[in-house]
């Protein structure tokens, strides 16, 4: 689930968050994904486009299902967590999903997931199992104000990394206008109130029929997060194009999961593809924990108990409105 720039269908999300020995925060995304959005009327390719191929840096149980009716913010969280439990920037034809992150984007790297693009699905299947070296993405890097943005080809997506939401309109101008999706506010406008000083990835995308592509990979570190130990997994959801309506129940069809260093127990994953194709698959998990959910929700994002997962290895997570979301009842 996720929230969408314009009308689109997704399906069989697979999102989760894991942590690396070395200290490094991923978060990891795959869905089956058709945008609806209308074609554009005008616009086009950009013009005066340099591209290059200058690569991104590369750097070094029990379970707790709770539901926020409203968030009500406290002085040290980022969360309130109960107990218990319209513009235009010469739009192409394209659709985009968005991702809120907890870092500044500067930080934040795209992994090329190519080498190992069956990761997810194989940490799916250790969850639900059925009866019977490179460093960052090299991909074409299309520059833009690297104060503000940055640019990434990767598989079926223009990934904008954006420091806000206010950003992003001038970058969109850089995307392939297949790609390049006209400026919603109803939905962007949401963000910057909504995950204060969070990054943003914009993933565009054109295709009409449903597909799934590789598996999204980020790494980074929760700098925007007061409390740490509470690991991040976008949820918020709105298909329609008029930004999502955290009031809404919504329909669940994904499978969640998380991971960390020193944690107790959890379901081995064995991995399809052969080690060595990327340095990043020394750090994908080598267990997990997780489920399969589905049904009606309460719109929002999900945020994992860290310490849990290190203390007795249970998957305890709650359901929350984003952490600077006003009250909506």
């Amino acid at each position: 689930m996720c929230v969408s720039l314009h009308p689109a269908t997704f399906s069989g999300t697979i999102v989760g968050t894991f942590d690396s020995p070395a200290g490094w925060r991923h978060l990891a995304y795959s869905n089956i994904a058709a945008s609806l959005a209308a074609p554009a009327t005008r616009g086009g390719a950009p013009t005066g486009v340099r591209r290059s191929t200058r690569g991104l840096r590369s750097q070094p149980g029990d379970r707790s299902h709770s539901f926020l009716t409203a968030p009500r913010r406290s002085g040290g969280s980022d969360w309130d967590i109960p107990s218990g439990g319209s513009g235009d920037s010469g739009a192409g034809n394209g659709n985009a999903l968005i991702l809120p992150i907890p870092d500044a984007f500067g930080n934040i790297e795209v992994i090329d997931t190519t080498a190992f693009g069956d990761f997810v699905t194989d940490i799916k299947r250790a969850l639900t199992p059925v009866r019977r070296g490179r460093g960052s993405l090299g991909g074409v890097d299309r520059g833009g104000d690297a104060k503000s943005v940055r640019i990434v080809e990767f598989d079926i997506y223009t990934i904008v990394i954006s420091a806000s939401a206010e950003a992003i309109e001038k970058a969109l101008a850089k995307v392939p206008a297949n790609r390049r999706p006209a400026l919603n506010d109803k939905v962007l406008g949401k963000y910057t109130p909504w995950y204060k000083g969070w990054a943003l990835a914009v993933c565009c995308f054109d295709n009409r029929e449903a597909k799934r592509g590789k598996p999204l990979l980020f790494k980074y570190k929760p700098s925007k997060q007061k409390d740490k130990s509470k690991m991040f997994i976008p949820m918020l959801d709105d298909h329609s194009g008029n930004g999502p309506d955290l009031k809404a129940q919504v329909d669940v069809d994904h499978t969640i999961f998380a991971a960390a260093p020193g944690m107790i127990g959890g379901k081995r994953v064995s991995y399809s593809n052969l080690a060595g194709g990327h340095a990043a698959q020394r750090d994908l998990p080598e267990f997990v924990v997780g489920e399969s959910l589905s049904g009606k929700y309460l719109n929002g994002d999900v945020i994992v108990d860290r310490n849990a997962l290190t203390k007795d290895g249970s998957f305890k997570w709650h359901r929350v409105s984003p952490p600077d979301a006003p009250k909506t009842r």
